[in-house]
């Protein structure tokens, strides 16, 4: 089914807008998410027992970080640059630093992707799409292609997605889509907190890979970002051991592997239990891998 142009929006008008933290972590609740307020900072619940800042590149002071309530074995928070000397890990995140955000144009791109840019440019729409109900029939068929393509996670059901797509996309956030003769083929969910924008959702067609169509939506992805003064890092994700050709992907795109400071504390037993299982979880973790456990 095509979708009525009102629904969505030409992708140039297209702007991110930062939440707080505590917009943040009052959205999260409502979403029955358990989050804590402990040393000036929101803790949200990722796993049982285990707590984050509310956004990963929150980027905290030493003394900020430790335990944020009594029943919790484990924690972990990027450090403020000028504490990296308290990190005893790193968290590895595809990012586009500041300087490199201001230049971000066509002419920074390398020669490849900037074809690949113009090609997706020939059949490609991106757009900033209005209301995403309108766009749920076409929104799943889209993440079915993914997940069967990538093997990453798995199908929900229709009720489900839909349910997830409306939690996704609400207050700040914005889903930018990439339209094929005006049917969505790929999209992505951006969001923004304090002066970090991220690109959280990315789910391309399989059928539409040739099209260059991710090149296209991370390019004017990152030009939302652009649009927000307030914007200083735009975060693509945890890099990735486990797909190369993704990380080579990304960093074409600009976005280099940083190994940023990071402070955390995990029980050793489950530490090397995570990296006898999931070498690659534990790297996205604590930034190391099984052959250099600390507890």
């Amino acid at each position: 089914m095509i979708i009525s142009k009102t629904e969505y929006t030409d992708v140039l008008d297209a702007v991110v807008r930062p939440s707080s933290e505590a917009e943040l972590a009052s959205s999260a609740m409502e979403r029955g998410k358990k989050v804590i307020h402990h040393a000036g900072t929101y803790w949200i619940e990722t796993r049982p027992g285990f707590y984050e800042p509310m956004h990963w590149f929150a980027r905290l002071r030493n003394e900020q970080i430790e335990r944020p309530c009594f029943l919790c074995w484990g924690y972990r928070s990027t450090l403020h640059k000028d504490a990296a000397a308290h990190a005893n890990g790193s968290l590895p995140l595809h990012l586009l630093g500041e300087n490199d955000l201001f230049h971000y144009d066509e002419a920074y791109l390398p020669t490849k992707r900037r074809s690949q840019l113009r090609k997706a440019r020939k059949v490609v729409q991106v757009v900033r799409v209005i209301d995403p109900t309108q766009f749920l029939e076409q929104g799943y068929d889209v993440l079915k292609s993914a997940v069967t393509r990538t093997r990453h996670g798995l199908i929900p059901t229709y009720y489900d997605y839909c349910r997830s797509m409306n939690k996704q996309v609400q207050g700040k956030s914005l889903l930018l889509a990439g339209l094929v003769d005006e049917i969505m083929r790929g999209y992505f969910i951006i969001s923004a907190v304090n002066d970090v924008a991220y690109i959280d959702t990315v789910l391309l067609a399989t059928e539409f890979l040739s099209t260059d169509i991710g090149t296209a939506l991370v390019f004017e992805a990152v030009q939302v970002a652009r649009r927000c003064p307030q914007i200083k890092y735009v975060v693509y994700g945890l890099h990735s051991i486990e797909d190369p050709r993704l990380g080579v992907f990304k960093e074409g795109m600009g976005f280099k592997v940083h190994l940023w400071p990071l402070k955390y504390q995990i029980p050793g037993v489950v530490n090397r239990l995570i990296g006898w299982r999931s070498p690659g979880k534990l790297y996205r973790l604590t930034g190391k891998s099984n052959s250099r456990l600390s507890g």
